[in-house]
C-alpha cells in the first residue's frame, strides 16, 4: 500500500503558563505557524511548496509546556521541509520584523475576543486559567498583555529554549530509515 503523505512534528520544551513571557510565547506562535500569515504557512506551503498543512500551537502548564510544529508532506519532500522548518525556526533567534508582530497581535487578539462569544469557549478559558493560575483575567486584561509584547521579548524567549538539543522530532510515513533526519536535527 502506497502512503502519500508523511507527517512530521516537531516540538520543543517551553515555558510553563505563569512565566513572565507567557504572552510573548503565544505571539511568537502566532507569527511562527498560526494562520496564513504566518512564517510557516507562507515559506513551506506558498513559496517552496513543501507542505499540504503546516502550523505551529503551544501547550501550556503548570510547570512545563511546549512549542509544537506539525506538517504534512509529500514523503520525497519530508527532508526539505524539515530543513526550512528548522530555519525558520532558528530564524526566530534573530527576532521578527515589526509587521510580523503587529500581524501576530492582531491575528491572537481576535481570535481572542472571537472565542468569548462562543460559551463553551468562555467557559473553558476561564476554568483552565483558574485550574493553572488560580485567577482569571478579563478579556480585555490579557488583550492588553497580548498588545504588550515586544520585539526584544520576543528574541530573549527564542534564545532561551530553540536549540538543537530541545528538539524532539516525530515522523509518521513511508520513510524505512531515520538517519537522513537525524542528520538534519544535528545540522
Amino acid at each position: 500500500r502506497k502512503t502519500d503523505q508523511t507527517n512530521l512534528c516537531l516540538g520543543l520544551h517551553s515555558i510553563p503558563r505563569h512565566h513572565p513571557y507567557y504572552y510573548a510565547l503565544r505571539i511568537l506562535n502566532a507569527a511562527l505557524g498560526s494562520g496564513m500569515s504566518s512564517r510557516l504557512f507562507s515559506v513551506l506551503r506558498e513559496e517552496q511548496g513543501l507542505a499540504y498543512d503546516v502550523h505551529s500551537s503551544v501547550i501550556f502548564h503548570r510547570d512545563c509546556g511546549a512549542l509544537v510544529v506539525s506538517a504534512g508532506v509529500d514523503p520525497g519532500k519530508a527532508e526539505d521541509a524539515l530543513q526550512v522548518i528548522l530555519e525558520q525556526l532558528f530564524d526566530l533567534i534573530n527576532g521578527i520584523s515589526e509587521e510580523e508582530l503587529h500581524r501576530a497581535k492582531q491575528l491572537t487578539t481576535g481570535r481572542l475576543l472571537l472565542s468569548m462569544e462562543d460559551t463553551y469557549s468562555s467557559i473553558q478559558s476561564i476554568g483552565g486559567q483558574h485550574l493553572i493560575t488560580g485567577k482569571t483575567e478579563t478579556p480585555a486584561a490579557i488583550t492588553q498583555d497580548l498588545l504588550d509584547v515586544t520585539l526584544s521579548q520576543i528574541r530573549d524567549l527564542a534564545s532561551s529554549f530553540i536549540t538543537k538539543d530541545n528538539i524532539c522530532l516525530s515522523i509518521v510515513g513511508p520513510h524505512k530509515q531515520s538517519s537522513k533526519f537525524d542528520i538534519i536535527l544535528k545540522g
